[in-house]
């Protein structure tokens, strides 16, 4: 069996804390900038695709005028989207269409759109309407996307949990790195006369190019439950006496 080098003495149960940010700092800002980044671009994404669904049934009616078109890249390949620029009631906005609605309209064309009046700049054009089953699909695919930036926020709070538990309850054994991928590392080690594996992300910055072992974490009851224990990835310490 590997020797325990992890640095953690004392037997389980074990008392713990919150890794204060200046000994952990990059996994805080990572973690936190991360949830914060998936939520806005979820909440964002989902509103401004959900607003013209609403403003087709419940908008008010108006005319506007195409006052220029264009297609628009983003500088990524195969990523092309089709936009017009409609003027309407003083007001100026950019909609992407569908190919056959940018192909029938020239600058210059009116045509009759709804919007609502607490969000305006995402009109829907009465031409390109959502059939039910279009609209149920749009719905559907919608509401999968706005659960990305939640989800990530689960992960990272469960991630919290399985470090504190195994920082409380957990045997230490140092494992063996026998598969590493940039900063993604495979590790094995024995316990209960069996050998049992795990793998780690290294996000901190840590090296382990060179390295060949890392310090593990494990649950005695069940061994397959483990992680690495690497000096600031961890959100929970040892409780200093």
């Amino acid at each position: 069996m590997f020797q325990n080098r992890t640095g953690i003495n004392s037997n389980p149960p074990r008392e713990v804390q919150l890794t204060p940010f200046s000994k952990s700092c990059l996994l805080w800002l990572v973690s936190s900038l991360t949830v914060i980044g998936f939520l806005s671009l979820s909440i964002f994404a989902f509103y401004s695709a959900t607003l013209p669904i609403l403003a087709d049934h419940y908008g008010l009616p108006a005319r506007a005028t195409v006052s220029e078109k264009w297609v628009y890249n983003g500088g990524v390949k195969n990523g092309i989207s089709l936009r017009l620029r409609l003027s309407y009631n003083e007001r100026s906005v950019e909609k992407t269409v569908s190919t056959n609605v940018y192909k029938s309209l020239q600058p210059g064309q009116e045509l009759d759109i709804h919007y609502l009046s607490w969000a305006p700049q995402f009109p829907s054009l009465d031409m390109d309407r959502l059939s039910e089953s279009d609209l149920y699909f749009q719905f559907s695919l919608l509401s999968l996307f706005g659960l990305v930036g939640p989800s990530f926020f689960i992960y990272i709070y469960l991630l919290s949990r399985k470090q504190k538990y195994l920082l409380i309850n957990g045997k230490t054994v140092v494992a063996k790195i026998i598969n590493s991928q940039k900063n993604n590392h495979k590790y094995e080690f024995e316990a209960e006369n069996q050998i049992w594996k795990g793998k780690v992300k290294i996000i901190t910055g840590v090296l382990y190019k060179e390295r060949k072992e890392v310090s593990v974490l494990f649950d005695p009851a069940n061994p397959k439950l483990n992680m690495a224990y690497i000096e600031g990835q961890f959100f929970w310490e040892l409780k200093q006496d």
